[in-house]
């Protein structure tokens, strides 16, 4: 069996599109709770989307892919700041941060244990004499990794929305002081 290399290239694309499409939903997700209209969660998440596809196919200078990571931060912020009524500035922010910060959480640790799957199965002499195992095994392997990935996202996003009980509060920076702070260790908040 003759595997091109266009297969491999292909199919990591479509998957790689599939997880952050996923993780775009999952931002819209993580974002309507949080918001007064739910326009105001998945317009920034369809950008969030836009812009790292952008960063991942157009090639403008060196680095570009960087640039647009960092505007998928800024950018989302901006726009959903504005969908939701200018409100809760501090919030908008947090929200924005998190979200940036835990998206490839479970992508790093997936990539983890797939460096440990990788190793273990290139030793097995299935995987030495068969192209057509090898084939199957980075299909499967790649589906499961990115799904996983997906569900992990979910999940954290799932705590985090049970955690954070007072979604439609107003932060201001009073709210940060050390008596709030202390409180919530207590778990009075």
């Amino acid at each position: 069996m003759e595997v091109s290399e266009a297969f491999f290239n292909i199919y990591a694309r479509i998957l790689t599109e599939v997880l952050f499409a996923g993780q775009s939903l999952l931002y819209g997700y993580w974002l309507k709770p949080f918001v007064k209209k739910r326009r105001a969660a998945y317009v920034p998440a369809l950008v969030y989307w836009i812009i790292n596809l952008a960063g991942r196919y157009i090639d403008l200078f060196d680095g570009f892919g960087r640039f647009a990571a960092i505007l998928a931060l800024i950018i989302p912020f901006i726009i959903l700041f504005f969908l939701d009524d200018k409100c809760n500035l501090a919030q908008k922010i947090f929200l924005c941060v998190v979200f940036y910060l835990i998206r490839w959480l479970p992508i790093e640790m997936m990539n983890e244990i797939g460096s440990f799957e990788g190793e273990l199965v290139y030793d097995l002499e299935l995987f030495t004499a068969s192209i057509t195992a090898v084939v199957i095994e980075f299909a499967v392997w790649n589906l499961i990794q990115y799904g996983v990935s997906l569900v992990l996202l979910y999940i954290s996003i799932r705590i985090l929305h049970r955690t954070y009980r007072r979604k439609k509060e107003n932060i201001t920076p009073r709210k940060a002081d050390h008596a709030f702070i202390l409180q919530a260790m207590d778990g009075r908040y």
